[in-house]
């Protein structure tokens, strides 16, 4: 994965995201005032956030993603 490191990502665009101290891939969605993570996979669950639990957890934007290649064997 190529990530460009910047802390703000457009709506719709996917990001490497910390939540809590756990890292991971999402696409980031804005609506009505909140952070909706979403999954390419289907069998994982949307995440969605308010603004307290973004400042309380904290979720942040590490960074905007630019190429991914998954090959695991």
């Amino acid at each position: 994965v190529y990530i460009r490191q910047q802390d703000t990502i457009e709506n719709g665009e996917i990001a490497a995201v910390l939540i809590d101290e756990e890292a991971t891939l999402k696409r980031v969605l804005y609506k009505k005032g909140l952070m909706i993570l979403e999954a390419a996979n289907p069998k994982i669950d949307t995440k969605v956030f308010t603004p307290e639990e973004v400042e309380k957890l904290p979720v942040k934007i590490i960074g905007k993603v630019l190429y991914a290649r998954r090959d695991f064997d």
